[in-house]
């Protein structure tokens, strides 16, 4: 897959705090950004078999889109689809894990989709009919 793979860490002992994502996502991708977060505890990878992953990613017109993720050995992974490219401006991303009956906030992250193009086309050589 053709995509950037966007690295942060979770400490569990912590919590988290919001972290700003500063790629900028680009109106018309999809799924050209995996986050991958790696979950520790006590300094130590954290031991998720079990776990699922859920994410939310809530775009600048109020829209959330809900992501599957996947567990990969200690880490958390989330592939965003196309949904969440559509609307340029800010967005967040939470990311969740579910595990022995409870569900804890691994990531929460505040970023920018940018516009790729418009709806007005320069077309000097008269290429569009």
């Amino acid at each position: 897959m053709l995509n950037a793979v966007l690295y942060y860490a979770c400490d569990l002992d912590r919590g988290i705090d919001r972290t700003l994502i500063r790629p900028a996502l680009l109106t018309g991708d999809k799924q050209a950004h995996t986050f991958r977060i790696a979950v520790i505890r006590s300094g130590e990878d954290a031991a998720l078999t079990g776990a699922s992953v859920s994410a939310y990613f809530v775009r600048a017109d109020g829209v959330t889109v809900p992501i599957t993720g996947s567990v990969e050995g200690s880490a958390a992974v989330v592939t965003l689809p196309e949904g969440c490219y559509r609307v340029p401006g800010r967005f967040q991303l939470v990311v969740k894990l579910a595990m022995d009956s409870g569900i804890s906030t691994i990531f929460w992250g505040d970023g920018a989709v940018a516009s790729s193009s418009t709806d007005a086309i320069l077309d000097e050589e008269d290429v569009i009919p």
